[in-house]
């Protein structure tokens, strides 16, 4: 049994979760990574460290995509609860609205993603938060 850190998870369970969180946001490895950051590069109004740009597609993602645990049949859909957090928290405002629309964008368009190939190009992304920003303006201000 290894070192157990605060909050009772242990070195080897954590690093065990991160891999499955890093499989879950990234299921075609590095190559679907480096992919998804280009595409962000050349989208993203305002210059930004690739650790920024990372974080706020997995926060969309994770926004978008739940864990099983969280979902409730009968209750809110958590998915609105999490976007709003995400939209609204003080990271992703440092973002222009439309930026934060093309990191929403490209986490929806993925989604349904088989293989890497199947990717959406920069004006896939482009025209989904074009719409994205038109059908939710409350969300998006600034």
């Amino acid at each position: 049994m290894g070192f157990a850190w605060p909050g009772g998870t242990s070195r080897r369970e954590r690093a065990r979760q991160e891999e499955k969180f890093r499989r879950r946001m990234f299921p075609f490895g590095e190559e679907q990574r480096e992919a998804e950051l280009r595409l962000l590069r050349g989208l993203i109004g305002r210059r930004a460290q690739d650790s920024e740009l990372l974080f706020q597609l997995l926060s969309a993602k994770s926004a978008l995509c739940p864990d099983a645990e969280e979902e409730d049949e009968d209750g809110p859909d958590p998915r609105q609860d999490a976007l709003r957090d995400w939209l609204r928290s003080q990271l992703a405002r440092g973002f222009a609205p439309a930026d934060r629309a093309v990191f929403w964008a490209l986490a929806e368009l993925e989604q349904p993603m088989q293989a890497l190939s199947e990717l959406p190009g920069p004006e896939a992304v482009r025209r989904r938060a074009g719409e994205l920003l038109r059908d939710h303006p409350a969300l998006l201000k600034k």
